[in-house]
């Protein structure tokens, strides 16, 4: 499983990628695409999928007894932190040719720098009186963001704080000797695709590192890669959801702009979960009512990494609820309730874990620190049903780089598994 993890990080350079492989992934395992804009026809042990923005995607099985059993849900988020292009970007300058560009989600900036990046993303045209996408990866290296040389400033190892507007713009080429001759993105694009720059309409673009994921460690115990956070929970459970027994109403869900607070159409505290839940219950029922009963006896698992102790600053972490990589999955706990853990998530998840011999571990938040969010809280609330917030410990998280123990992977796949298997024995 682990190499195929690498193998597919590597493919992923952004959300529109996890969801497209994920779309083919279900797709060559009989899985049916739904769309928003018909009605739902769905039958018991159906297998379905559906997309929104094709940045976020709701998979599902239909169990016999929604209503016995609810729904079983697992969610994780396909985007991470990155720099993405604005439109009109292009600035010559000094001799070069650099991208305008801004921050999405809340990244470690020092460790874009120096880097062989490339760009992915979207491409929106016109053909046939029709407006249509396209997905684009670049692959190889095609810009850099350099460092200033120490000589030029030789507190930079002081303490340096970084203008985003100025520091962060990438170089793509060097400038032509015709100052008429203006370098424009868009013509890229069109010969990519075959396209004619006219019909271009709009895109979607952004950064990524093209240094491959790799195993590192003297006996290759660790994994360093880009995008840890999340496509390791979107990998898994997806693994996960695709081998279950599909005797439940179990659904997969894995929703973009986590990084960015989830409030939009295609995020967690948008609509998209709860309507594809409700329609998937109205389609055997024609009360509201049912819909109601099932989330009632629903559970879901909020998927997402979390801080391990960090060997250089143990005192960042908590004092008593320490996790470390290697050691298993965690649970998260959370006084403020950036996390969904309550008490009776947190029992199934411990059930889960002693039943099927997974490795587990509790996390909490240094009183001092607060830490980040994820989107269990928010989908709790809205659907009003008990979340389990866990995931893997990570050290460098926002890195362009982020590291974790490979066996953790295996753990969290082996839980997923488990998860959706798992019947519960009393009404939550």
């Amino acid at each position: 499983m682990l190499n195929k993890f690498l193998d597919y990080i590597s493919t992923v350079p952004n959300q529109f990628f996890a969801v497209s492989s994920a779309e083919r992934s279900l797709a060559e395992k009989g899985f049916l695409r739904l769309y928003e804009s018909e009605p739902f026809s769905l039958e018991v042990g159906g297998r379905y999928y559906i997309k929104r923005n094709n940045s976020s995607l709701i998979a599902f099985t239909v169990g016999k007894n929604i209503l016995a059993e609810g729904f079983r849900i697992i969610a994780s988020h396909t985007d991470s932190p990155s720099i993405v292009i604005k439109p009109d970007s292009e600035i010559s300058s000094e001799g070069c040719i650099k991208l305008n560009t801004e921050c999405y989600g809340g990244l470690i900036l020092s460790t874009w720098f120096d880097r062989p990046l490339s760009i992915a993303g979207r491409v929106i045209y016109k053909e046939d009186d029709k407006i249509k996408e396209r997905l684009i990866d670049l692959g190889s290296p095609v810009l850099t963001i350099p460092s200033l040389a120490i000589h030029l400033d030789r507190e930079i190892n002081n303490g340096h704080k970084i203008d985003k507007q100025k520091e962060l713009l990438p170089i793509i080429a060097l400038a032509g000797n015709d100052k008429d001759e203006k370098f424009d993105l868009t013509d890229i694009l069109s010969s990519e695709f075959s396209i004619d720059k006219k019909d271009i309409l709009d895109y979607e673009l952004s950064l990524y590192d093209t240094e491959k994921p790799c195993f590192l460690g003297l006996n290759k115990e660790f994994i360093s890669s880009r995008s840890i956070d999340d496509l390791s929970m979107v990998y898994t459970s997806l693994k996960a959801f695709e081998e279950s027994d599909f005797s439940s109403t179990s659904v997969l869900a894995l929703v973009d702009n986590e990084e960015i607070g989830s409030r939009t159409a295609q995020g967690a505290d948008g609509s998209f979960i709860s309507a594809v839940l409700e329609r998937i219950a109205l389609a055997f029922s024609d009360k509201r009512e049912y819909y109601f009963s099932s989330l009632a006896r629903s559970l879901m698992v909020s998927a997402d990494v979390a801080h391990a102790v960090h060997p250089n600053y143990p005192d960042k972490s908590d004092i008593t609820s320490r996790v470390y990589m290697g050691k298993g999955i965690v649970i998260k706990y959370s006084a403020p309730k950036k996390y969904g853990t309550d008490g009776i998530s947190s029992s199934v998840f411990t059930d889960i874990c002693r039943s099927s011999d997974i490795k587990y571990q509790k996390f909490t938040n240094n009183s001092n620190i607060p830490g980040g969010s994820t989107i269990g809280s928010m989908t709790s609330a809205a659907l009003g049903i008990p979340v389990i917030d866990m995931g893997i410990p990570v050290l460098a998280m926002h890195s362009v780089r982020e590291l974790c123990a490979a066996s953790d992977i295996t753990d969290s796949y082996k839980f997923f598994k488990s998860f959706y298997s798992y019947r519960l024995s009393r009404e939550i």
